[in-house]
């Protein structure tokens, strides 16, 4: 976790929040939350991590968003919850991708 971070109830607010808001998420909303979620190493909270791999399913794959995409395959490894159809569709997603900056191959 990230050092000094020391408010569960505040984080505990906004991980149940964001379960219940899930669905307004964009693309790249849900790819940041992974993304978060990954970094504070919060792997305890299934009901998150299944609406996160449902949206990412349903909007990171259809978004063309090579950064979403790449971002979301991370953090869902880091975590340790890794799926294999969601793997499987963020990659065939990624294959997809048309545009590719070379910073962004590069991360």
């Amino acid at each position: 976790r990230i050092r000094d971070f020391e408010d569960p109830v505040l984080l505990k607010a906004v991980l149940d929040r964001s379960v219940v808001k899930m669905e307004d998420f964009g693309p790249t909303d849900a790819a940041k939350l992974a993304w978060v979620l990954a970094k504070l190493q919060i792997r305890d909270r299934g009901d998150l991590w299944a609406a996160l791999s449902k949206e990412a399913a349903r909007k990171i794959c259809d978004s063309g968003r090579f950064i979403d995409i790449s971002m979301t395959a991370w953090a869902f490894a880091k975590a340790g919850q890794a799926e294999r159809v969601l793997f499987g569709q963020l990659a065939s997603a990624a294959l997809d991708c048309s545009d590719l900056p070379p910073h962004t191959i590069a991360n």
